[in-house]
């Protein structure tokens, strides 16, 4: 996997190196935005239970994240982008990895992000793997580091004191039932409805 990571930034970095050390404008050079954090932590993990509810043994752990990609607006309108992050394959909810667990070990990294987009005055849409689409107060009812794979659009309408934002998406996850994969699809739609003072 880190072998595909390191072609990838080749492309892309042969893609883009002759815009970025070329004379450009600044309205040129604001198309490219690079993206990337890190995060370290230590973490004591006491008294902790497992998803099926079993206690785990104690355990201290130093954890990190490292994520790094790039978005480039086309023109007014379009824009792409990809991200990569680290973390287990097969875990799609964390981008974490423990220090000194695995041996010295190199670590995994995979995308989480790659997609289309396209934004008009009041209409969106983007296709291929993004951020969840659909309004939501917290993380509770869906997970940030979990990003959709599919379709989605929407719009915004405004009726006197009113906005209307309806939001539809079409989603293809995939499940793995002891070795055998199952396609599966999620059709999903959202209207929400702002109150502007």
């Amino acid at each position: 996997m880190i072998k595909k990571a390191l072609n990838f930034l080749l492309i892309i970095s042969v893609f883009f190196a002759p815009r970025l050390f070329s004379q450009e404008t600044d309205d040129e050079k604001k198309k490219l935005k690079l993206l990337a954090d890190f995060r370290y932590r230590f973490e004591a993990d006491w008294d902790s239970r497992r998803f099926e509810g079993s206690y785990r043994a104690d355990r201290n752990r130093m954890r990190a994240r490292l994520r790094f990609g790039f978005n480039y607006q086309w023109n007014d309108h379009f824009s792409f982008g990809a991200r990569m992050r680290s973390g287990v394959a097969t875990n799609i909810q964390s981008p974490h990895f423990n220090i000194g667990h695995e041996n010295f070990s190199s670590k995994s990294f995979r995308f989480d992000r790659y997609y289309l987009k396209a934004n008009y005055s009041k209409a969106w849409w983007w296709l291929g793997k993004n951020g969840f689409p659909f309004w939501k107060q917290n993380e509770l009812w869906w997970d940030d580091d979990v990003n959709p794979e599919g379709v989605a659009l929407g719009f915004k309408s405004q009726v006197n004191k009113t906005q209307w934002q309806p939001t539809f998406a079409f989603f293809v996850p995939y499940h793995d039932h002891n070795g055998n994969i199952e396609e599966s699809q999620i059709l999903a739609a959202q209207l929400k409805m702002t109150l502007i003072r």
